[in-house]
């Protein structure tokens, strides 16, 4: 990311991570549409700035190597915020996210977003037993979390599939992408928008919004914010938020800690330096998940609860 200064305002300059997957690009158009369809009904953001040609990357040359394909945003005055957010934070993300859902916009081409999560969490133990023959520091905390694993997995695999209506997310309403303005909070990074099913991108936010990695168990005066935000703004669920409704988000974090764990090990690193990262991180990855599942275990509760603002 580079800010670029010019005489007709200041920039964000971001560059693209081309992947060799086919549906990279009709994923990113998609996205882009529905993040100019979110300017237009005045959601808190940086105005997203269209490519020549209409297009939403554009390809700059670099001298001595390969084109960088590059989108752009009007420049944002901000600072970052952390997780977990303020409830008055959280209420706004709940807000805004209801009023990305009431956009309705159908996820097409559906073959371009991903779908499903949690495969790992089936593989679990031969990725504790390559753990075990390479000697991991790491192998009986890996195999402490086989419960859990397991319990995400029955949520992911028996409960989630429910078959219900989708929509254009973004998909990645988290504390990351919040910054905060004089004016008010700002919602970033567009980029991974996708096909959700409200509800359960509803309990993904509140959840992470809340911290719900946090071993003194997450703030639940936020979670409640995010969900009751999105009630006024958008109006109830027939249903409760359960467990269930994070079983997608869990299945990822599953999916997250495997990866991690491999690349730690050197299956599938990037290199040295990305064994050392993997190696740093993992306790951490591990000790988050139960408390991940905890928290996901208390949404009944807590989104059966109103809040006074």
């Amino acid at each position: 990311m580079w800010r670029l200064d010019t005489e007709l305002g200041s920039y964000a300059v971001k560059e693209m991570n081309r992947l060799d997957a086919p549906e990279w690009l009709p994923w990113l158009r998609a996205a882009w549409r529905f993040e100019r369809a979110a300017w237009a009904a005045g959601v808190r953001m940086p105005e997203p700035v269209i490519a020549p040609g209409g297009d939403v990357v554009t390809e700059v040359p670099v001298t001595g190597g390969p084109a960088a394909t590059v989108r752009v945003h009007r420049w944002v005055v901000a600072e970052p915020t952390s997780q977990p957010v303020r409830p008055e934070v959280g209420h706004w993300a709940g807000e805004t996210m209801a009023e990305l859902h009431r956009l309705t916009m159908a996820p097409e081409p559906r073959w371009a977003f991903p779908s499903g999560s949690g495969e790992q969490a089936e593989l679990w133990p031969l990725l504790v037993e390559q753990a075990k023959v390479a000697h991991a520091p790491w192998t009986e905390d890996l195999a402490g979390l086989s419960a859990t694993v397991k319990e995400i997995y029955r949520l992911v695999t028996v409960e989630a599939p429910r078959g219900l209506a989708e929509v254009i997310g973004h998909a990645d309403l988290r504390a990351k992408n919040i910054l905060l303005a004089a004016d008010g909070p700002v919602l970033v990074d567009w980029d991974l928008a996708c096909a959700r099913v409200p509800r359960e991108e509803l309990a993904g936010c509140a959840l992470s919004l809340a911290g719900w990695n946090r071993p003194q168990g997450m703030v639940e005066a936020t979670a409640r914010a995010v969900i009751d935000g999105y009630r006024r703004n958008h109006g109830d669920f027939p249903e409760p938020l359960t467990a269930v409704d994070a079983a997608g988000d869990l299945g990822v974090e599953v999916d997250w800690v495997a990866s991690v764990a491999r690349r730690a090990l050197g299956d599938g690193a990037h290199g040295p330096d990305d064994v050392a990262r993997c190696r740093e991180i993992l306790p951490g990855l591990i000790a988050a998940l139960p408390n991940k599942l905890s928290a996901a275990q208390q949404l009944a509760r807590l989104s059966t609860q109103r809040l006074c603002w």
